[in-house]
């Protein structure tokens, strides 16, 4: 018998035998041939291929030039990278692993491209997705789940592109968010939840743009704000239905305040000029040592004016500023009539 292949089909099977630590894996010299081929040159039994320091690469055998069995593949520092067994001349099982031994993902190769269901895990070994694959490109349903095992998310993939259904969860498993993918881009019905069965908003998408008319909720499940888009996105109109409605200049600077009940401004109410600055300030912190934090704050704002209304009608005193915050002018009305200035 051949010495030489003999050791090296020794050293194969005490590598394979091992945990894949350092000290057990066989070294090597860069460029060097640890393999056997036959008279016709093809690749034949156990072989070897190293990185350029020495250290192991991969170990595999292979038969008439096709890989056969079980090859593993090694961290340049040693640990156990992936496995890959063999079924046949086409397909292969694929474990990948982390540095720590954990479990990265678990799938079938066919002429080296991903087909089929893979699993990829977290470092807990928990199963964080699933995805479908045809010739390496993501085809089918796609799911992402939470680390209690409850599903968050599944979408719908054609050749690699988004293109068909999606839903989102909430950890519990009650529906958070649906809606359809066309191409890439969604289009379609849109409904989005707050909290289990509390909508945050709803509407219609054509290519990504809103179309018709979209609802907002408040977190009551009351319904907070109507907005009409025509078939090209462009804004309408608006109608506030209830609650607390905030708007703002283009700058930031916050325009007006007012509360809204079934349609109807009802409530206290503010109006602001544009007027204010925008300050960042460092934050002291109590405890030393401590990286130094900043935050953005807006000072020097104005009212125009200020009041209440009540079901839609002013009602009582209505104050008027000037830029300087000097008052201008007073009202007083009942019921929406001015009863004194």
């Amino acid at each position: 018998m051949n010495y030489s292949k003999f050791l090296f089909s020794l050293v194969i099977f005490f590598a394979l035998q091992s945990t894949a630590q350092l000290d057990s894996i066989p070294q090597g010299t860069f460029g060097k041939d640890y393999n056997i081929t036959d008279s016709q040159g093809r690749k034949q039994g156990d072989w070897m291929r190293v990185f350029e320091a020495g250290s192991v690469y991969y170990l595999g055998q292979f038969k008439n030039d096709k890989p056969v069995g079980e090859f593993r593949y090694y961290y340049e520092s040693g640990e156990l990278m992936t496995k890959a067994n063999h079924i046949d001349e086409i397909s292969t099982e694929a474990v990948s692993y982390r540095l720590d031994g954990s479990v990265v993902s678990v799938g079938t190769y066919k002429d080296q491209k991903k087909w089929g269901l893979w699993k990829l895990y977290d470092e807990n070994g928990i199963l964080a997705s699933e995805e479908n694959y045809e010739a390496d490109r993501l085809s089918g349903v796609s799911k992402i789940y939470y680390k209690n095992g409850q599903l968050a998310k599944s979408m719908t993939y054609v050749d690699d592109v988004l293109n068909g259904q999606w839903n989102e969860y909430f950890m519990k498993g009650a529906l958070k968010g649906e809606g359809v993918y066309v191409s890439g881009k969604q289009h379609g019905k849109v409904l989005t939840y707050q909290a289990p069965n509390i909508k945050l908003y709803e509407g219609e998408l054509k290519n990504e743009l809103a179309i018709g008319e979209w609802r907002h909720y408040l977190e009551d499940g009351r319904l907070k704000l109507r907005i009409l888009y025509d078939d090209a996105g462009v804004e309408l109109r608006r109608k506030f239905e209830n609650g607390d409605i905030e708007e703002f200049y283009d700058s930031g600077i916050p325009k007006s305040y007012y509360e809204y009940k079934r349609g109807k401004k009802h409530g206290p109410f503010e109006e602001f000029y544009n007027i204010g600055n925008f300050v960042r300030r460092e934050m002291i912190s109590e405890q030393q040592g401590q990286p130094i934090e900043f935050k953005e704050t807006l000072e020097d704002t104005q009212l125009k004016m200020e009041g209440e209304y009540r079901m839609g009608n002013l009602e009582g005193e209505i104050i008027y500023y000037d830029e300087k915050g000097m008052i201008t002018k007073k009202e007083f009305y009942e019921n929406g009539v001015l009863t004194e200035q």
